[in-house]
């Protein structure tokens, strides 16, 4: 094992079990040896425990580990879901703080004047719920105190108030097309309610882009923004006097096109299909999603981009997603079109296929929205093709949808084709390409002036009449 690891390893094992390594010794023949300091000894200050402040008294040399700074974020509660001063129509708290670096465990005091109401020990989370404590109308301070063996430090008190039957308001999620956005909110008992005012601010630079009366609104619509980072701002007065104000930050992204192409083109490109991105929620792409839906249904929807058509060779992918991530693994894609008859594609039954790396699925969308399999070709694997089983009808325009994943990097391809249907004497369309290579279109990586090789496998399905289906028969979804 190299010495760095090792020495990293027994640093890691010391820090776990609470010892600080003072110096490391290594000579050829001779033994590691550690040197440790001994722990810091806690006593109170006797002005400073009049006014409740701790005081820690330590040796001269004493390089042992201290608590960091901690903080309370807000208080929550089973109804009430943001973290603020206020908690409303809600009577059991929730609280929640910042990390102290080093901490091994925290109590939770909530005092009213000089009263201790309730408090909580041995907290190991950065939150707690105190069932315990339940909280009639009035102002209240909670104080979070963090511990490490004798050591201590405390937050700031921080007040916060609970009322009954109040006004309480939530902003939901943002729904944005391209430059337009859609912020809804609901009111919670809007019979106490005043006023609203919506404003909303470039988080960038603070401006106060527009502010107006909102009372009577449920949702705030905003055209035709700049790319950018904003703050959507509802401060609420009530008619007993109280304001508050909740906000909800999102981001106009600049659109890309065809990030996952050979030469990916700027937001000038022609854009025939939309598609929103997923990431895992973990880096390392664990627990492992080996199917498309699992990105798409449980990732982190990281933002959206165009194609200009679904023909993508095997290539190395290593530029991730200008203007939204740096991401080049474990992420899916939710791919929608009109896809309509062309010159080049008529209307006809045809036989569909996609080749892969990683997993896809082509679907037709029906008028009810309901999607149903064409081609299914999920799961982890590298590039191949995939047949589907039965014609396509292609007699007008659909909606279509395409949903496809990549796992680990780093060679992606995604290529959607067609050929007319021809059935063999049991009524179904052979598919005899069993072959997985990242070389399907030639030796990897494809040059950028180059799609196939003569005699490489996907020639050879060119060959068999196998053909791309053209940018002309798709169109952005409506």
């Amino acid at each position: 094992m190299p010495v760095a690891r090792f020495l990293k390893q027994f640093a890691t094992y010391f820090q776990n079990h609470r010892l600080k390594v003072f110096s490391i010794l290594t000579a050829v023949a001779l033994p590691v040896v550690f040197f440790f300091q001994n722990c810091a000894r806690m006593s109170y200050d006797p002005e400073a425990q009049a006014v409740g402040v701790l005081s820690t008294s330590r040796d001269p040399a004493d390089t042992t580990k201290s608590l960091g700074a901690l903080a309370v974020v807000g208080v929550t509660g089973d109804t009430d879901s943001v973290k603020d001063n206020r908690l409303v129509n809600d009577k059991i708290p929730v609280f929640h703080w910042t990390e102290s670096i080093n901490a091994t465990s925290y109590d939770v005091v909530v005092t009213q004047g000089s009263n201790v109401i309730c408090q909580v020990a041995n907290v190991t989370a950065l939150t707690v719920r105190m069932s315990d404590c339940q909280l009639n109308n009035g102002s209240y301070v909670v104080t979070v105190t963090s511990y490490l063996g004798s050591d201590s430090r405390s937050s700031n008190p921080y007040p916060f108030i609970v009322e009954d039957a109040a006004v309480n308001l939530t902003i939901g999620t943002p729904v944005i097309d391209n430059k337009n956005v859609s912020i809804p909110y609901t009111v919670e008992n809007p019979e106490y309610l005043s006023v609203l005012q919506c404003s909303l601010l470039n988080k960038t630079t603070g401006a106060l882009l527009n502010k107006q009366e909102c009372t009577s609104l449920r949702q705030m619509d905003y055209a035709n923004l700049n790319y950018g980072d904003y703050i959507f701002r509802v401060t609420v007065l009530d008619n007993r006097g109280n304001q508050f104000e909740r906000e909800r930050e999102f981001s106009i992204v600049q659109p890309i096109c065809n990030p996952l192409a050979i030469a990916p083109a700027d937001d000038n490109c022609e854009k025939r299909l939309k598609a929103n991105v997923f990431f895992h929620t973990s880096l390392d792409g664990l627990p492992e999603w080996n199917k498309a839906d699992m990105y798409i249904s449980q990732g982190i929807p990281a933002g959206t981009i165009y194609l200009s058509d679904i023909f993508i060779p095997t290539r190395s992918f290593t530029s991730g997603f200008p203007g939204i991530s740096d991401r080049t693994e474990f992420f899916g894609m939710d791919i929608r079109a009109r896809m309509k008859p062309s010159p080049e594609m008529p209307a006809g039954n045809y036989q569909m296929a996609l080749l892969s790396d990683d997993g896809s699925i082509f679907y037709i969308v029906s008028s009810d929205g309901k999607s149903h399999i064409v081609v299914d070709h999920d799961y982890g694997h590298g590039t191949k093709l995939k047949c589907g089983t039965k014609a396509f009808a292609f007699t007008e325009e659909v909606n279509i949808r395409v949903k496809y994943f990549q796992g680990p990097r780093l060679s992606i391809a995604l290529v959607l084709l067609y050929r007319p249907w021809n059935p063999d004497s049991t009524g179904k369309a052979p598919c005899p390409y069993p072959l997985e290579s990242r070389d399907y279109f030639g030796p990897f990586p494809v040059p950028l002036d180059a799609t196939s090789y003569p005699g490489s496998a996907f020639d050879k399905l060119l060959q068999d009449g196998w053909k791309v289906v053209p940018a002309e028969s798709f169109a952005l979804p409506l």
